[in-house]
């Protein structure tokens, strides 16, 4: 009964959580310096991996991140 009425906050939740998402993203590639074989973090090791075509190794990556403290 009460999912029709929280659609929509689900759905802003879901875009506002992917766009602070890409944000992060972006800070961390700049703050960085993303100087590749100097500076790495988790996110941007997972760009380099997806960005060679090697999934398999990017896929398990991001699963790890949320429980990270």
């Amino acid at each position: 009964m009460t999912l029709p009425n929280v659609k929509w906050g689900i759905i802003y939740g879901v875009i506002l959580c992917n766009a602070r998402a890409m944000g992060e993203f972006g800070a961390v590639s700049v703050v960085s310096g993303h100087i590749r074989g100097m500076t790495n973090t988790v996110p941007l090791h997972v760009e380099i991996l997806y960005n060679e075509y090697n999934y398999t190794a990017a896929l398990p990556w991001p699963r790890c991140l949320p429980s990270w403290p």
